[in-house]
């Protein structure tokens, strides 16, 4: 799955600022939004708008607290980040989502690589457009949680 990194960032965030009417980071001039949202200490990922949603971005932040290198999260099914447990509530979040644009506040379960659980505090999940506004895809910021 290759994926211009840039033009991504730029999708992300645009539709962040076009469905929550917020920024999702201070954005100086002159600096690429490629570089900002990689390096930002919120994890941010997003997945794919198919049948089988998957994974295709992933800042430093949403490795790490995943425990994956880029090349193990990009491409995994984004279902593979929550429990068999919470596969009903995490599709209900989504499906909510697609219709609504956004949720904010939200808190749930997700799974790192090594099968331990954390628990995300507050994330704001949000639908993701490409440059025709066509639905693209999903998308999480995680400003809280506990490993």
């Amino acid at each position: 799955m290759k994926l211009d990194n840039a033009d991504h960032c730029v999708k992300l965030f645009e539709s962040y600022k076009k469905t929550t009417g917020n920024l999702l980071c201070n954005h100086p001039q002159g600096t690429p939004l490629e570089v900002l949202i990689n390096e930002l200490s919120f994890p941010i990922a997003s997945h794919t708008n198919t049948s089988i949603p998957l994974f295709n971005y992933a800042n430093l932040a949403m490795l790490n607290l995943f425990g994956m290198t880029r090349s193990e999260f990009i491409g995994l099914e984004s279902s593979a980040s929550a429990s068999k447990e919470n596969q009903v509530e995490r599709a209900h979040l989504l499906n909510t989502v697609k219709s609504h644009g956004f949720i904010d506040n939200y808190q749930g379960y997700r799974l790192r690589k090594d099968g331990t659980e954390f628990f995300i505090k507050k994330a704001t999940i949000w639908n993701v457009f490409n440059f025709k506004g066509e639905l693209d895809g999903q998308a999480v910021i995680i400003y809280d949680w506990q490993i």
